[in-house]
């Protein structure tokens, strides 16, 4: 008997494109929205501030206890928090519009919005 060897299959290929695919995509569109003007700082669901990217510095917001946000060329990041594990201040800076910064212990959530808006300010929500 002669055995057929197939090294992928048509479907298997299919996966591997479009999970590729998916990967550029995630790695690209970043890149075509643009940088954000904007961040959202919430905590329990409640906008608290906004913050200016365009302006670099280091802040703390009274309703997040303790947590040091710092913002620099543009981008955000969780300097320092009081949070067991310290997840958020490991994901380090966002900039592009889309992208967020979670810490379930604080119930703090920092999102990039719209890249679009040119008025250099930022949305900071703590509740």
């Amino acid at each position: 008997m002669r055995e057929k060897f197939h090294f992928i299959r048509r479907r298997e290929l299919l996966i591997i494109l479009a999970i590729t695919a998916a990967a550029a995509l995630g790695i690209i569109l970043p890149r075509f929205l643009g940088s954000g003007g904007k961040t959202a700082v919430i905590q329990y669901g409640d906008i608290v501030c906004r913050v200016n990217l365009s302006e670099s510095g280091v802040f703390t917001l009274e309703d997040c206890g303790e947590t040091v946000f710092e913002i620099a060329d543009g981008k955000i990041r969780v300097r320092e928090a009081v949070c067991p594990d310290k997840i958020c201040e490991e994901t380090g800076y966002i900039g592009y519009a889309g992208q967020s910064i979670i810490c379930v212990p604080e119930k703090i959530v920092i999102t990039v919005e719209s890249g679009s808006d040119k008025s250099d300010t930022a949305d900071v929500t703590v509740g």
